[in-house]
């Protein structure tokens, strides 16, 4: 891969504090130590991951360390693999509600009992009072967790556009109360908080981009925690018609994934085939050591999710299936574009 050149030394001491991590795993110290150098040498996520394991082992001994680890590293490390650290806690919005009105519009799910499932129409958002909901979306015929919400957490948000639906299925994982909410109720509620309206706006950007890369076969297999992770990490963009993505010899200067449009690929002046929706560019930089000489255009606006080198380094060191997928996808890329170029040259 190396994209990211370490010196010498600071690969013995990686590999040492590796070791060291290996023979005492309940020490916070040293998870402390190889996390502060990870992050130094760019390895963000998984220098998230070491500090959260000395986060779990210092919350019982030491909280005021524990909580220090928060304010360095993010609330990223208070996260489980099933359950990430997302989301404000929203119950003041139900403030807004009279007494008479917070009873008549709140509702009760027994235990696998399903609030809505993807397709549905989207009418109302609501508001977790108590208990648990574990969202999921079917891709390629896999239910694939999507994020656990808990008190405090707002949910249905595709509600406040006209004529939406569901885009997940939401299931309570034990007996759980919600408030149900209109969308213009939720306006008005926000109005009479403005902190909370702007982060509702930041998790709902995220949400559907983690919901973006759960569609993925690639990042589908990522845990629920590092799909979040990277998500935060990412960002969209767009490519207009015309533009040349990538000129010939040249890497790119990240990975994108393609939520919609169409890239073609030439070599010179051949046509070398297209990556449409759901498509990857930018692997062979992570799997060679040389730029390849194809030419990527976007025939169509294309919007995309992109994503920096290193983050993707760490997640296929972090996950050998991701490490799989990534090699299967760039390998059979490598081998359609020279199989297709080879058959034009007959």
């Amino acid at each position: 891969m190396g994209t990211h050149t370490l010196t010498g030394r600071q690969i013995s001491s990686l590999r040492k504090l590796k070791e060291l991590c290996a023979m005492h795993p309940n020490d916070p110290i040293f998870h402390t130590q190889l996390a502060r150098q990870l992050l130094h040498t760019g390895h963000e996520i998984r220098a998230i991951l070491e500090a959260r394991k000395a986060y779990h082992l210092l919350s019982q001994e030491n909280p005021v360390d524990a909580e220090a680890l928060v304010e360095q590293y993010g609330k990223d490390v208070k996260s489980t693999p099933l359950q990430p650290f997302v989301g404000e806690d929203y119950t003041p919005l139900s403030k807004s509600f009279g007494m008479m009105k917070l009873k008549m519009r709140t509702i009760r799910l027994r235990q696998n009992s399903t609030l809505f499932r993807k397709g549905d129409a989207a009418d109302n958002i609501y508001l977790i009072l108590d208990g648990e909901l574990a969202v999921s979306n079917n891709n390629h015929g896999n239910l694939s967790l999507l994020n656990h919400l808990h008190q405090g957490s707002l949910l249905g948000e595709g509600a406040l556009l006209e004529g939406a639906v569901r885009n997940a299925t939401v299931v309570a994982t034990e007996d759980t109360s919600l408030l149900r909410i209109t969308p213009e109720e939720l306006k008005q509620a926000f109005q009479k908080h403005p902190s909370l309206y702007m982060q509702f706006s930041k998790e709902s950007l995220l949400k559907r981009r983690v919901a973006d890369l759960t569609m993925s076969p690639i990042f589908s297999c990522l845990t629920t925690d590092l799909r979040f992770m990277l998500a935060k990490r990412a960002w969209n963009n767009t490519h207009p018609a015309g533009h040349i993505i990538k000129p010939a010899g040249k890497y790119m200067s990240g990975v994108e994934l393609i939520l919609q449009g169409e890239v073609h690929l030439y070599e010179d002046d051949s046509y070398c085939g297209r990556i449409q929706k759901g498509g990857i560019l930018g692997l062979h930089k992570i799997m060679d050591g040389k730029a390849s000489q194809l030419r990527f255009i976007a025939k169509s606006e294309c919007n995309i999710v992109c994503m920096d080198f290193m983050i993707i380094e760490d997640l296929m060191s972090i996950s050998n299936r991701f490490q799989e997928r990534i090699r299967d996808a760039a390998a059979g890329f490598s081998a359609q574009v020279s199989h297709t170029m080879s058959l034009q040259e007959e």
